[in-house]
């Protein structure tokens, strides 16, 4: 499982305890973390126990600090702007989860609609959305 969490804007309490509910393989941060402290600092809880990705977001650089404790904490290369990484993915699973996941995606949005394919389980809790599937994340 890849817990995918959005816009904490400094409050990680809901993150923490959703990956000691669910124990995903990795959390990927979307954005907007208004870092008082390190990344590293802020999830230090989880740290060892998943991995953790980030996806910086528009406020990200509003204050200088919150620009350094993301860019120049330890978890500054789990940065995926402009990447290619593989995450969570079975080795032999992952061509046919990849392409079976890219061409629903292209169908969908072909269609006019922007939906996660039938085969990704969503789960909404507060603002986090834990999304199952083996995938390869492409930003």
């Amino acid at each position: 499982m890849i817990l995918f969490c959005g816009d904490p804007h400094g409050d990680f309490r809901a993150i923490i305890q959703a990956v000691e509910t669910y124990s995903p393989k990795a959390v990927v941060l979307l954005g907007d973390l208004d870092l008082e402290r390190s990344l590293q600092d802020e999830l230090d809880a989880i740290i060892d126990r998943t991995k953790i990705w980030f996806i910086p977001g528009n406020h990200d650089a509003d204050q200088d600090l919150w620009y350094d404790n993301l860019f120049h904490s330890k978890l500054a290369h789990r940065n995926l702007h402009g990447r290619v990484v593989e995450i969570g993915c079975h080795p032999r699973r992952q061509n046919s989860a990849r392409r079976k996941i890219y061409y629903q995606l292209v169908a969908k949005e072909n269609a006019g609609a922007v939906a996660f394919p039938a085969n990704i389980m969503q789960v909404y809790s507060g603002n986090i959305t834990t999304l199952c599937a083996a995938s390869r994340l492409i930003f």
